[in-house]
């Protein structure tokens, strides 16, 4: 978490600094990742693929559509705010 921080510090320049967290979610019916990096991904990602793919490899998924309702999955997301 550490090293991501400082080299997205880097990075901004003389943009805002944001900041990594992670967030726990209950899968619903119809959920799918792309759906997660429309909202969790805005920031701190070149593209929702490339969320996508953190996303799986946190998670240890195979592919987009092992999604599966009522489980959880972890999510990162980046922010201007310090929580």
């Amino acid at each position: 978490l550490f090293t991501v921080l400082l080299k997205n510090n880097a990075e901004a320049q003389n943009k805002e600094i944001l900041h990594k967290y992670y967030t726990v979610v209950s899968i619903k019916d119809g959920d799918s990742l792309w759906q997660y990096a429309n909202e969790y991904g805005e920031l701190g990602y070149e593209s929702n693929k490339e969320y996508i793919a953190e996303v799986q490899s946190i998670n240890h998924l195979n592919n987009v559509n092992e999604l599966i309702s009522g489980d959880t999955i972890i999510l990162p997301y980046y922010s201007q705010d310090v929580l």
